[in-house]
């Protein structure tokens, strides 16, 4: 058996909270006070631009293109070793982990305190979906032969047709499911597909995004942090029942 990685497979942690802002608000005009909130532990800022493209056609005529600039959409806070990013976007907040993952517990205090500073400068009126998303990197020992058993490390494989005569093997693959927790409410998404191959290893991607639609007048943390635990709650129980305990035990795995 191969020997198990020290960190989990997460190669990166999205904690987003979709909000509506009054009307007339403009990021750009939040940019310096946003900054400033944020500078000790977020240097870096980058900005990102909407536009959106239309294209009209009439009859037989060739489509006009249409470009359109709807402005300045997100401000982007990273942290000095560009690990951890805060997002203040006009249609809400965001906070990114990248790996190094050490779980979402340790990362709690600093969601709640660049919540509260984009609560402070946007002032958003009511929320409209918090979500929580995991992209994993998973690589799984090849045999001699560069094959294996897909069943052996996925509880949800994808399966080849059976074609007579023929020897078939995956040359890649995309799965993707849409699900709701009755019990709850919540919903996820969930894709595992091939990256590629590299050092003897086919490398998975498993995408889980775990996000509540219900719509919330009350902005407070309490509130929120509640919908995040169950949320992960449903997210881990999905990565669980994912892979199997060979495939677990190829990882030091955190929630």
């Amino acid at each position: 058996m191969a020997t198990a990685e020290p960190h989990p497979p997460i190669i990166e942690a999205i904690v987003d909270i979709d909000c509506e802002l009054p009307p007339g608000v403009n990021l750009a005009d939040l940019e310096t006070s946003a900054h400033d909130s944020l500078r000790d532990g977020y240097p870096q800022l980058q900005k990102r631009l909407l536009q959106q493209v239309q294209i009209r056609q009439q009859g037989d005529t060739a489509p006009e293109h249409e470009l359109r600039d709807e402005g300045l959409d997100t401000l982007l806070f990273r942290s000095a070793d560009n690990r951890q990013l805060t997002q203040f976007r006009r249609s809400g907040y965001s906070f990114n982990r990248l790996a190094p993952y050490e779980g979402m517990d340790l990362y709690l205090p600093e969601i709640e305190r660049t919540w509260a500073n984009y609560r402070a400068i946007a002032r958003p009126l009511r929320i409209g979906k918090i979500g929580l998303r995991t992209i994993n990197r998973i690589a799984l020992p090849l045999n001699a032969d560069q094959g294996l058993d897909l069943e052996a490390y996925l509880k949800t494989s994808p399966r080849l047709p059976t074609v007579a005569g023929r020897a078939l093997s995956f040359n890649g693959f995309l799965n993707q499911h849409q699900i709701i927790d009755k019990g709850t409410g919540h919903q996820a998404s969930i894709a595992l597909a091939v990256e590629g191959k590299k050092e003897g290893k086919l490398i998975l991607l498993l995408d889980i995004d775990a996000f509540d639609l219900k719509p919330r007048e009350t902005l407070e943390w309490t509130e929120i942090v509640q919908v995040i635990h169950s949320l992960r709650d449903l997210k881990n129980e999905l990565f669980f029942n994912i892979l199997t305990t060979e495939c677990l035990s190829l990882y030091t795995c955190q929630s």
